[in-house]
């Protein structure tokens, strides 16, 4: 007997879909990445089981990233610190969180933003030593 086209879709249909080893549907994270132009960093995600995630930050900003296929379960965004990349002086900046620690539902999305805005205290800030006055000043 051969099989029929709309028997072969069904079984396809049931082999595509993708589960967790709990037996439900995956889920999706949303992140949002915003932060000056010409800034690098990265966005760490740790979830169930052993989850590592990374997200390069590098623009254009806004940066909108979807992770599919995560595991339903509660995810941790960590930003790692950014830098300008500027070859003279660069600037570190620190990033905030905003919807950390989440949870992933089965077969649903969650989301997430990381804004990197403020710098680092006294970053870009340029030193220099004066030998008549044994001292250094931030100009």
């Amino acid at each position: 007997m051969k099989p029929t086209s709309l028997g072969v879709l069904a079984l396809l249909a049931a082999c595509s879909s993708s589960t967790s080893p709990g037996g439900g549907s995956n889920g999706s994270l949303t992140l949002t990445i915003t932060a000056p132009a010409g800034m690098d960093g990265r966005v760490t995600v740790l979830g169930p089981n052993g989850y590592r995630g990374t997200v390069a930050a590098n623009g254009p900003f806004p940066e909108n990233v979807v992770i599919a296929a995560l595991e339903p379960g509660s995810y941790t965004i960590f930003p790692g610190a950014g830098t300008s990349t500027d070859p003279i002086v660069g600037v570190g900046y620190a990033g905030t969180v905003t919807g950390s620690p989440l949870a992933i539902p089965a077969g649903g999305t969650a989301t997430a933003t990381v804004i990197y805005a403020s710098p680092y205290a006294a970053a870009g800030v340029l030193w220099v030593a004066s030998a008549s006055r044994n001292e250094f000043a931030a100009q």
